[in-house]
C-alpha cells in the first residue's frame, strides 16, 4: 500500500464527510461491510464485477489495487462508512476516477456528489491532475446523470476508450479547469492532509 495516506474532509451545517486511504488493518476491519455494499444485488448490478467478493477478496483487492498504483479511499458520513472511492490507471497528468455509495438507505442523497467534489479537489489541488475520466455501465443511468451533472462530458478518445472493460461502456471527462470553475465554493472548503 502507498507509503503516504491521505485524509480528505469536508463539513457543513448538516454532515461530516472524511474520505482517507485506509492502512492494511483498517481495511481488514472493514472488509465485511465492504463485502456486503459490493454483493448487494442492486450495487453489483451497477459495478463490472458479476461474482460475490468474500472480506478476503476485498482484502485482497485493496492490497493489489495499491501495489499497482491506485489510490483507494474509504468514505465515511459522520463516522460511519458508506462507502469507497478510487483513482486508477494514472498517467502524467490524468486517472480514472470510481465511487460507490454502498449504503442503499444513502444512494440518491447527494453524498456522491460531496465525496466526488471533496476527492476531486485533492486529486486536482493535492496531486496536480489536469483530468479525470470515468467509464460506466450503459444501465448505470443514477451514475451516468450524477457525472453529468459534476461538468463531466463525452470523452471517446483513445486515453478515455483504453479504460472501459466492454466496448459499451460510456465514457466521460473532465478538465480541472472546468471543475473549478464548476465547484470551486465547495472545493475551498476541502481540507486534505498526509495522515498521521
Amino acid at each position: 500500500m502507498s507509503a503516504v495516506w491521505f485524509d480528505v474532509e469536508y463539513r457543513d451545517a448538516q454532515v461530516q464527510l472524511r474520505a482517507f486511504e485506509p492502512t492494511p488493518d483498517e481495511v481488514r476491519a472493514v472488509a465485511v461491510q465492504l463485502s456486503s455494499y459490493y454483493n448487494d444485488e442492486h450495487n453489483r448490478a451497477m459495478l463490472t464485477h458479476e461474482e460475490d467478493m468474500s472480506a478476503e477478496e476485498v482484502v485482497e483487492y485493496y492490497t493489489e489495487s495499491c501495489e499497482r498504483g491506485d489510490r483507494l479511499f474509504l468514505l465515511e458520513q459522520d463516522g460511519v462508512l458508506v462507502g469507497d472511492a478510487d483513482f486508477r490507471h494514472f498517467d502524467a497528468c490524468s486517472a480514472e476516477y470510481a465511487i460507490m455509495i454502498g449504503a442503499r438507505n444513502l444512494q440518491g442523497r447527494g453524498l456522491g456528489r460531496k465525496f466526488t467534489t471533496m476527492l476531486h479537489a485533492w486529486a486536482f489541488r493535492g496531486l496536480g491532475l489536469d483530468r479525470v475520466y470515468v467509464t460506466i455501465l450503459p444501465a448505470n443511468r443514477p451514475s451516468l446523470r450524477l457525472f453529468e451533472q459534476l461538468g463531466y462530458g463525452p470523452d471517446r478518445s483513445p486515453r478515455a476508450r483504453s479504460l472501459i472493460d466492454e466496448e459499451s461502456d460510456v465514457t466521460l471527462s473532465v478538465q480541472r479547469s472546468a471543475f473549478e470553475k464548476q465547484h470551486g465554493a465547495m472545493m475551498d472548503g476541502v481540507r486534505f492532509a498526509p495522515r498521521k
